[in-house]
This record gives C-alpha cells, sequence and structure tokens, in this order.
C-alpha cells in the first residue's frame, strides 16, 4: 500500500544517501591530496569503520598521535598553503547525536557460499549480519523491547562520556526514545508505562554524564508524537502524543495523549527533578 510504500522509499534513500556521502569522500581524499601515498583499500576500510577520525580541538589530522596511528599508517597527507586556516575556521562548535540502544557483535567468517560483505536480515528488517566482519548478537543482560532493540541506559552514559572526552565539545542529544505498538483503549487512553520508564532510565543516564564532567547542553526526545518509521509504518510508534490511524486505515486521526506526554510534561515543569 502507499504507506508501506513511502517507509521502504525512505530506507532506501538513507542508505542511497550514505554510500554516496561514502564515495563522496573517497575522492575528495584524492582531489585534495593527489600527491598522497594511500591504499585505497585501507582508506575505504577508515570510511567504514571509523565514525569520526579527527578531534576537532585540533587544525591538523593527527597522523602522528598514538590513537589514531592505526588508522593513519602509511598515509602522508599532503596540505596545500592555506587549508590549516580552512580548517581552523571550519571547526564544529558541538556535537549533535541520536542513541536509541547498543548491539553486540561477534565474528562471522565468510565463506564460499556466503562471500564476503553478503548481509543476511534476522528478526527483523534494520539489523543483519555481513559475512567477512560480523554477526548480530543478543547482550543477555539487557532487555529488550518487543521489536528486538536492547534497553541500555548505561550505554548512553558511555557514549557521551567517550564523545566528551575524544571531542571536547558541547553535546547534543537530538533523537532518544522508545518504539512500541501502542494500544488504544476504549476510554480513550493509552497507559505506556514502558516509555515512561527508557525515558526515566535514559534521563537518568544523562545527570550521571553531566555529574562525570561531560558538557550535555540539552536532551530532546524522539518523538512528540507518533510518526512513519521507516520500517514499521505505524505499527511501531514514538511519540507522547498518539495519532488514531494504522497503516491501511487512517480513521479519524484524532490526537491523544499518552500517559507519557504527562509524566514528561512534568519533567519539563520541574526541570528534571521528578522523574
Amino acid at each position: 500500500d502507499q504507506t508501506l510504500q513511502v517507509g521502504k522509499l525512505v530506507a532506501f534513500m538513507d542508505y542511497l544517501f550514505h554510500a554516496m556521502l561514502s564515495v563522496m569522500l573517497f575522492c575528495m581524499v584524492f582531489m585534495m591530496y593527489p600527491r598522497a601515498n594511500i591504499s585505497a583499500k585501507r582508506i575505504m576500510a577508515v570510511l567504514d569503520t571509523q565514525p569520526g577520525i579527527t578531534n576537532p580541538q585540533h587544525s591538523r589530522l593527527p597522523a602522528n598521535t598514538q590513537e589514531h596511528s592505526i588508522v593513519f599508517e602509511n598515509v602522508d597527507f599532503v596540505y596545500p598553503d592555506g587549508d590549516e586556516a580552512v580548517l581552523k575556521k571550519g571547526r564544529m562548535d558541538y556535537i549533535a547525536l541520536n542513541y536509541y540502544r547498543t548491539l553486540c557483535a561477534s565474528y562471522l567468517p565468510a565463506d564460499r557460499t556466503h562471500p564476503r560483505g553478503l548481509r543476511v536480515f534476522r528478526g527483523n528488517e534494520v539489523d543483519f549480519d555481513q559475512y567477512g566482519y560480523f554477526r548480530d548478537e543478543r547482550n543477555v543482560n539487557l532487555k529488550t523491547s518487543e521489536y528486538g532493540a536492547q534497553i541500555d541506559p548505561l550505554g548512553l552514559r558511555i557514549v557521551l562520556n567517550e564523545y566528551y572526552r575524544r571531542y571536547g565539545l558541547p553535546l547534543l542529544i537530538t533523537e532518544n526514545g522508545l518504539g512500541a505498538a501502542d494500544t488504544l483503549t476504549l476510554e480513550d487512553k493509552i497507559h505506556d508505562d514502558y516509555r515512561i520508564d527508557y525515558l526515566r532510565e535514559h534521563l537518568n543516564a544523562c545527570a550521571l554524564a553531566i555529574e562525570d564532567g561531560a558538557e550535555l547542553m540539552g536532551y530532546s526526545l524522539w518523538s512528540v508524537i507518533d510518526l512513519l518509521s521507516s520500517h514499521q509504518g505505524f505499527r511501531k510508534r514514538y511519540g507522547l502524543v498518539y495519532v488514531n490511524r494504522d497503516d491501511l486505515d487512517l480513521k479519524d486521526l484524532r490526537r491523544i495523549k499518552k500517559d507519557s506526554y504527562y509524566w514528561y510534561q512534568n519533567v519539563i515543569r520541574t526541570n528534571g527533578e521528578e522523574l
């Protein structure tokens, strides 16, 4: 149907965007540094596996630092005149991140019937195994949502500390929330205590990260209102406000405040003193 087709299109466009970005970065290296002694295979490996390879506090790539020595082994970057000034001027002011869950992985060897890079989806339409790289593993110490997402507020505390330690920039959480198949009762209520528990635990993790010394400048939950999930349509809801519709039937599109709405309203009112 039309709704599911839109969801599939969104997922495909997201994949296409990241694929094009990797290719563009790869090409930029050679256009900017034609004399550099760079192994294409190693550069693509870096693009595939490294979420951040520079410290924005510095104006130059830290090619000789111990933290990045493996990444930049046998790479000789050439800096044309004026590059350092451009890099200093382009330094970011803060880091924004989305956080929902953590994943565990084990090595998944490739073989003749499963060539390196082959992806296999198991259990849902999001997580996958990739031969020659990894197999998605469940952390038995964590609770999971009905869609298999591992709930790990401690992971958020670790991420905030790690990013602030590495980059030394203020942090902004732009997405954090729980997707679930909410049920509308006959009394027009949605009792989503599971979402309240998730948000409470992750807000507590933010408070602990601030106590640890991380500079967290803001938190934005996902989301205020139910919206289309790129893979599960309206079966999987994130909002504090329920939209009365499903994938096939628009119904009356009423907006109904969930229990989590009133809980989060009080969190804002008390500036987080009452969770």
